[in-house]
C-alpha cells in the first residue's frame, strides 16, 4: 500500500503509486507531479508567495533495483555528431601603375616618357570547423544517484508551473535477489537557492538577504515536512511511500 504526504500540496503536489508491468518480473513506479506558487501567512499575519524556480526528486529502494534504460528524462548524448569542415581560398591582387611625359619646343625637341608597373598577389587559405546540434529541452531531467531535477527551459529564474508528471512511469523495478522487504520512497524537495519568496505587500527595507526574508523562509520550513542544512539548506515538501507484498512481485 502506498501513503503519499503533501505538506503544501498547492504549492507541490506528489502522488506515487507502483503498477504491473508488461513483465510479470518487474513493476513500474508511476508518478504524478503538480507544482504551483502558493499564498502563505506568517503567524503575524504577514503575506508573502511562494515559487519553485527548480524543485528535484529522490528515489529510494529497499530490496528493489531499477531496470537498465528505464528511467523517465535519461539525457542521453548522440554518439555520432554531424561536423561541418569547410575550406575557403581567399586570393587578393594589388597593383600601381605611373608615367610622365616630357616636352621642350625651344630646342631640340625631346621627349621622354617614363612608366612603372609593379604589383603583387597574396593568397590566402582559410579553413573552419564547426558542429551544431538539435536538442530538446526536459523539463524533468533525469540525475545521479536515482534523482531528477524539474526546470524549466530559458531564464533559470523562470517559476515552475503546472503538471510535470501524469501518471507517467518514472523508472521500472526488480526485486533484489533474497530481500526481505520491499519498499519504495519517493521525496520532493528544493533548495534554499531554488525558492523564490516575494511579500505580496510592503515592507519597509525589504530585501531579499535580509532578516524578514528569514522570517518568511522560517515560516514556510514550520510547514514543510523537512529541513536540511546540507549542500546549502533544502527544504522537503511531499513524501510518497509504498510497501510492496511479496505477492506482488510474484
Amino acid at each position: 500500500m502506498g501513503n503519499d504526504n503533501n505538506s503544501l500540496p498547492d504549492l507541490i503536489e506528489l502522488i506515487a503509486r507502483v503498477g504491473n508491468d508488461d513483465d510479470i518480473a518487474s513493476k513500474e513506479v508511476r508518478v504524478e507531479l503538480r507544482i504551483n506558487s502558493l499564498t502563505l501567512t506568517t503567524d503575524d499575519c504577514f503575506e508573502f508567495t511562494v515559487q519553485l524556480e527548480r524543485a528535484n526528486l529522490c528515489l529510494d529502494l529497499d530490496g528493489l533495483e531499477v531496470v537498465p534504460k528505464s528511467r523517465f528524462g535519461e539525457p542521453i548524448k548522440p554518439n555520432d555528431v554531424s561536423v561541418e569542415h569547410k575550406l575557403t581560398n581567399e586570393k587578393t591582387q594589388s597593383g600601381e601603375i605611373s608615367g610622365n611625359l616630357q616636352v621642350d619646343i625651344n630646342l631640340q625637341p625631346t621627349a621622354s616618357i617614363g612608366g612603372k608597373v609593379a604589383g603583387s598577389a597574396t593568397s590566402r587559405t582559410t579553413e573552419s570547423v564547426s558542429s551544431q546540434q538539435t536538442y530538446n529541452f526536459l523539463r524533468v531531467k533525469a540525475r545521479g544517484n536515482l534523482t531528477w531535477e524539474i526546470s524549466e527551459p530559458g531564464d533559470l529564474s523562470k517559476p515552475l508551473g503546472d503538471t510535470y508528471l501524469n501518471d507517467d512511469v518514472l523508472c521500472k523495478l526488480n526485486a533484489t535477489p533474497g530481500a526481505n522487504m520491499l519498499a519504495v520512497k519517493l521525496v520532493a524537495f528544493a533548495r534554499k537557492r531554488d525558492i523564490k519568496i516575494t511579500p505580496t505587500s510592503k515592507l519597509s527595507r525589504f530585501s531579499f538577504k535580509s532578516k524578514n526574508h528569514e522570517r518568511l523562509f522560517t515560516a514556510l520550513v514550520a510547514k514543510s515536512l523537512a529541513h536540511t542544512q546540507t549542500n546549502g539548506g533544502t527544504i522537503t515538501f511531499s513524501m510518497s511511500e509504498i510497501i510492496i507484498e511479496d505477492d506482488q512481485l510474484r
